[in-house]
């Protein structure tokens, strides 16, 4: 089951401006105020935020990462592990339109343990995939050649993949998961109340060609780790992690011509589209947003006739936001975060 993919940590957000970003995202959205953002670990040139969508831990294994671009200065460290994770980086980034709906800086997807790193190392060298190995992490596509990194998207279908261990405990305010027991409690909540990121969605021409190449290239995913949905002039793939809290991965691609997938991708091209929150109680808190001067507007439901709604890019600061209603909310066991 997921052997490689045990969950989605944190769908990110590469923004100019992560305070004023974040600001906006607890002004105009309502996530829980004062979360910590910082320098990343390493020195290389960005603030960093990992933002809950409730106070609680036990409700989600995953968060939204939010990566705000930033110069360097003469505080930053000028070590090599530095400069070379910044390069890498910005070998993701550059090789995306600027003016995406969600730039990313990678797709980080978490496998369950540091010897599924090494499996996946050694497939990738075994099948001739470029790759670099750094930091406990593997990075799929980077190529370094003349003193450069970029960016190879034939590697990995352009779907800027990053294996990482689930648990890091050299990064401060990083989330170590709840797991959902096998009779999990049920979490009483106000209704209109933000849970926790569902999904990433990520806008392709053909969803199966992605999942060939990952077979190709990984031997993943397993048909049992993948739900096919068919939607309104869409078709997507579900990849489903381990943890039953965390966000899944959910490819796009367009079936109809002049349908909202198919015009994201004539506009901005493939790649992510848009983080999924799911809220206990989405009619309240569509109130709270009009409270808020935040607009939404419907989009078609989910598969299981869940009410799902498009906020405004404008009111969010650029950023690409899509909520879902749920209706019953589970409480995981075994969260906190690394001090």
């Amino acid at each position: 089951m997921a052997k490689w993919f045990d969950r989605y940590p944190g769908p990110d957000l590469v923004v100019s401006g992560a305070a004023q970003t974040l600001r906006v995202l607890e002004d105009r959205l309502g996530i829980p105020a004062g979360q910590p953002l910082r320098r990343t670990a390493h020195g290389s040139g960005f603030d960093i935020a990992y933002l809950q969508m409730n106070s609680d831990l036990s409700l989600s294994a995953s968060w939204i990462q939010l990566m705000g671009l930033q110069p360097l200065t003469d505080a930053e460290s000028r070590s090599d592990t530095s400069r070379e994770l910044r390069a890498m980086l910005l070998a993701y980034i550059t090789a995306q339109r600027l003016d995406r709906p969600v730039l990313t800086h990678v797709q980080a997807l978490s496998a369950p343990t540091e010897d599924d790193i090494g499996a996946i190392i050694e497939l990738l060298r075994s099948r001739g995939v470029p790759h670099v190995a750094r930091l406990r992490n593997v990075y799929i596509g980077l190529v370094e050649e003349n003193g450069r990194i970029r960016y190879d998207p034939a590697a990995d279908a352009g779907m800027f993949l990053e294996f990482a261990p689930t648990v890091q405990t050299g990064f401060r305010n990083f989330l170590l998961p709840p797991q959902l027991a096998a009779n999990p409690e049920v979490a009483v909540l106000a209704t209109g109340t933000l849970v926790r990121p569902v999904a990433r969605t990520q806008v392709v021409p053909s969803a199966e060609a992605v999942i060939e190449r990952f077979r190709a290239i990984l031997d993943w995913p397993d048909e049992e780790d993948m739900e096919w949905l068919d939607g309104d002039g869409q078709r997507s793939v579900v990849i489903q992690p381990q943890n039953q809290l965390s966000a899944v991965w959910e490819i796009v691609e367009p079936t109809s011509p002049g349908s909202r997938a198919d015009e994201a991708l004539a506009r901005w091209g493939a790649g992510p589209w848009a983080n999924r929150i799911g809220v206990f109680g989405l009619d309240a808190k569509l109130a709270d947003l009009d409270r808020r001067g935040t607009r939404w507007t419907d989009i078609a439901p989910g598969p299981g006739g869940e009410r799902r709604v498009a906020l405004s890019r404008h009111d969010l600061r650029g950023v690409t936001i899509e909520l879902e209603d749920m209706t019953v909310v589970y409480r995981g066991e075994g969260a906190s975060r690394v001090a």
